[in-house]
């Protein structure tokens, strides 16, 4: 990339809400390059020992690391435009964090309705990593990052001793998980992680400026193509053709009916509990 690069766009929303989606279609695009994982081990560098994901903006004064940051997220990105997207799910719980080190940056925010994003996440637990994906991936970790690595080992390998193929814990680290992981039930960590990180992000979002964000709810983005010229205008992304495109061939509208096909009532019962409050603010109820 080039050394004089304009602001990233970043795509912020729950793990499962469709920002791998939003990214890939966003970074078919000539004018953007795309950082093509999850990089949390590039944000923790500041602080690789910190509990959870919600990284201290304190971290950051340390200007050596910060620079890091960017210039890691410079080289991790993928094409030669002089302009990244990325989405790290993780940052949903610290957009004060991303958006400190990057005040120039475009937000798109991605809302997804809580029933469908729980149970997606659930069967997460239960599902295996394709191993050429999780090869490429842990190639491109630098060595600086090795704290992460022995993290994602270990996580790993506790999460196979509980039956978990996705590991102990999968997504986000919101504050308070591993008491949740040792006393309460799976799909409540579930339900608790996708609160944690929308109601984290929408405290934030007022101090992020209008012309700098973007909100669309996941539903809208696989039903509605014309959301494809609000997205790239509200940018700044010029090649508009090539991401209408990228949208036809890969968006499909959702028909997911997991949260009554693989839910029992009373789990359906037992995470409305949790989420209802929420779902309520977001339009959902």
């Amino acid at each position: 990339m080039n050394q004089v690069a304009k602001p990233p766009i970043f795509v912020l929303g729950a793990a499962r809400s469709g920002t791998k989606l939003v990214r890939d279609v966003l970074g078919s695009a000539e004018d953007l390059s795309v950082v093509p994982y999850d990089v949390n081990y590039i944000w923790r560098k500041p602080c690789p020992d910190h509990p959870d994901d919600c990284l201290p903006i304190e971290a950051l004064q340390n200007t050596s690391k910060a620079d890091w940051i960017k210039k890691t997220l410079d080289k991790s990105a993928e094409g030669s435009a002089d302009r990244f997207i990325e989405k790290t799910v993780s940052n949903t719980l610290r957009p004060d964090y991303v958006h400190a080190l990057y005040p120039d940056a475009y937000f798109v925010v991605l809302i997804r309705n809580g029933e469908d994003v729980i149970e997606s996440v659930f069967r997460q637990y239960h599902s295996s990593t394709p191993l050429s994906y999780a090869f490429k991936k842990f190639l491109s970790v630098p060595f600086a990052a090795y704290p992460y690595l022995l993290w994602y080992a270990k996580n790993t390998i506790e999460g196979r001793l509980k039956g978990q193929k996705g590991g102990d814990i999968w997504g986000p680290r919101y504050p308070g998980y591993q008491e949740d992981l040792a006393h309460d039930t799976l799909l409540s960590v579930c339900a608790k992680q996708w609160v944690s990180c929308n109601e984290k992000l929408m405290a934030y979002l007022p101090q992020i400026a209008d012309d700098r964000k973007i909100i669309i709810r996941y539903e809208d983005f696989v039903q509605d193509p014309s959301i494809i010229d609000k997205l790239c205008d509200h940018l700044g992304v010029a090649d508009k053709k090539a991401v209408q495109a990228a949208y036809q061939t890969t968006v499909r509208p959702n028909q997911d009916r997991g949260w009554y096909d693989n839910l029992t009532k009373i789990q359906r019962e037992n995470v409305l509990k949790i989420i209802d409050d929420l779902q309520a603010k977001l339009g959902y109820r």
